[in-house]
């Protein structure tokens, strides 16, 4: 499990990909953003990406860079961090 930062329009969080699954510290991020359940989130995630194919990927590198928009909605996963803004 990660850590999350919340701020008005961003949420941090820094992660250790061998025990925590990108998708679902991604769907957690949004949700914090929308002060929502993560079943409850605005963005179906596995409509835009496949979050199998996310986790991965990422797991099977520890220095990748990824991005992603979605909505109003950025993702960054650069290495162990995550970074989902609401712009």
């Amino acid at each position: 499990m990660g850590t999350l930062d919340s701020g008005a329009n961003a949420v941090h969080g820094q992660y250790d990909w061998s025990t925590s699954r990108p998708s679902i510290a991604v769907i957690n991020a949004i949700a914090a953003l929308e002060n929502v359940e993560p079943t409850d989130i605005s963005v179906a995630l596995h409509n835009h990406i496949d979050p199998e194919a996310l986790d991965a990927l990422v797991a099977t590198d520890s220095h990748i860079t990824i991005s992603f928009t979605r909505n109003e909605y950025r993702a960054w996963i650069d290495g162990d961090k995550l970074v989902i803004t609401d712009d």
